[in-house]
């Protein structure tokens, strides 16, 4: 007797996934805490570097987790190789927190400091657009787990998408080396406009 992978409805994955991109959120906010010292005006004033690090995280987070939004509004159901690849998506993105602390901590420091924290925020930069690549992909050739036929061209456009951030993240350690700021800026501005078409997205096509 034949036996086929049992599939699940797309709900309990959103709900996890909501649950990881919040708590990615949370930890990102405490680099911002002050010490036991606390901080006088100068000193806040001193520590852009860590605000900086925090909202281009932020915005990278808070892109992923559009993205995931406006792709599970497409799936209709989930089978155990989605939601392994799902995992791995979300397992890229709680890394965000290590190279934001290391940006919040390298920039303004010695030329070695930055590079090294650019490097590991364009690691994982290139890390989440792979697993969003496998994912989306994935859906693309399955289009029966889809709520509708053409969303297999969303997913295809999607992954096409992704492909590019894995080239801003390589363009990133690329300037890594010349202008670190220049990575950082880089990095906040790009989630920002994926951030902005997701929702002119949402607004044309609300399904």
């Amino acid at each position: 007797m034949l036996s086929f992978p049992r599939l699940s409805e797309t709900s309990r994955v959103e709900a996890f996934s909501d649950g990881v991109f919040a708590i990615v959120l949370t930890l990102l906010v405490l680099d911002l805490l002050p010490g036991e010292q606390g901080q006088t005006g100068e000193q806040v004033l001193a520590s852009w570097p860590r605000y900086l690090a925090f909202l281009t995280a932020f915005v990278t987070v808070g892109s992923i987790w559009l993205g995931h939004h406006s792709a599970f509004s497409r799936i209709r159901r989930v089978g155990p190789a989605a939601l392994v690849l799902n995992l791995g998506l979300l397992l890229a993105t709680s890394l965000a927190p290590w190279p934001t602390a290391l940006i919040a901590a390298g920039i303004g420091g010695s030329g070695d400091q930055e590079r090294t924290a650019v490097l590991a925020y364009s690691a994982v930069t290139v890390l989440v657009g792979l697993s969003w690549i496998l994912l989306q992909r994935h859906f693309a050739s399955r289009p029966e787990l889809l709520e509708r036929p053409e969303d297999a061209v969303w997913m295809r456009r999607s992954a096409r998408f992704s492909l590019a951030s894995v080239g801003v993240g390589v363009l990133g350690a690329a300037l890594a080396f010349v202008a670190p700021i220049a990575s950082v800026v880089l990095y906040l501005v790009v989630p920002g406009l994926f951030v902005v078409n997701t929702l002119r997205e949402r607004e044309e096509d609300p399904a």
